[in-house]
């Protein structure tokens, strides 16, 4: 009789006693008494702060559990647009490509993932290829090339209906962009004769070069839609020419063709603009 006596009292202490939890979109445990939930306000009394009572809105929280054990998912409750953000704002890989390069005769690809723990530090590689598209081209070019980009994101909360959502990969950010471009063009090379210093005649020679660059880059990520992401960005760095050929007259009389080198344009080699309109789509 006494065993039961004090096991009832033990259930009844610790059913008094126990703590309530309320897990945010973000991981983070907030531990106290829960009064209650009432028009998407959850009411609770915090163990760090029991003076006073805290309001949070159930659109910043994953889920209430009670000290009893139940426990409410508020995304079930309150399933709309802005739950379907919050489920996606976790995501820390992404895929893109280039919507509207077409007209600027190049497309590329990219991945993007957060580097290890960083909740604001990511890798992205992109790769594409430069051709004649919607617009002309000069000199018969084409090429290939990759950019590997290390960004530093400053991630800043979305408001949507007046409710807060968080993604790990929104906001401004800076970085360092690195280019490995080849290009293939036709130019007219002018030789001299050997038999005869005054005597010249034209060649159309085939040219490959290599365009190694770094650019200084900033941007913004924009998340427009669960799990789809804008990113816009601009940079300014540059370069030198490489040309694969050991032929001097050709070094010296090559012209680079007026295109844009990929997402980069040269204004006066070696020193370039980068500027991409990238669509992305986000991953677990």
């Amino acid at each position: 009789m006494r065993k039961a006596f004090v096991l009832l009292l033990f259930l009844a202490a610790n059913s008094l006693f126990a703590q309530d939890t309320l897990v945010s979109w973000y991981d983070e445990i907030f531990t106290g008494k829960i009064l209650n939930v009432k028009s998407n306000i959850v009411s609770i009394i915090l163990d760090e702060d029991s003076t006073r009572t805290q309001r949070i809105h159930t659109s910043e929280l994953q889920k209430a559990i009670y000290g009893n054990g139940e426990v409410i998912y508020f995304f079930d409750e309150y399933p709309d647009i802005v739950t379907k953000l919050k489920k996606s704002s976790k995501r820390k890989k992404k895929i893109s490509f280039t919507p509207i390069s077409a007209p600027f005769n190049h497309i590329y690809f990219g991945y993007e993932h957060m580097i290890g723990k960083s909740k604001n530090r990511t890798l992205e590689y992109q790769a594409g290829y430069l051709g004649k598209m919607l617009m002309p081209i000069d000199k018969n070019a084409w090429g290939l090339h990759s950019n590997f980009l290390f960004k530093s994101i400053f991630s800043e909360p979305m408001r949507i209906s007046g409710m807060s959502v968080r993604p790990l990969m929104q906001g401004a950010f800076y970085g360092c962009m690195v280019s490995f471009n080849f290009i293939h063009f036709e130019d007219d090379i002018v030789y001299r004769s050997d038999t005869s210093y005054f005597t010249t005649y034209t060649l159309n020679k085939k040219i490959n070069a290599i365009i190694p660059t770094v650019h200084f880059i900033f941007g913004y990520h924009q998340l427009i839609a669960p799990a789809i992401m804008i990113t816009y960005s601009a940079g300014l760095g540059g370069g030198p020419v490489i040309y694969l050929s050991s032929d001097e007259r050709l070094k010296n009389q090559a012209e680079f063709p007026d295109i844009a080198m990929g997402s980069q344009r040269f204004i006066s080699l070696p020193v370039s603009l980068n500027a991409q309109i990238t669509l992305g789509i986000l991953l677990r």
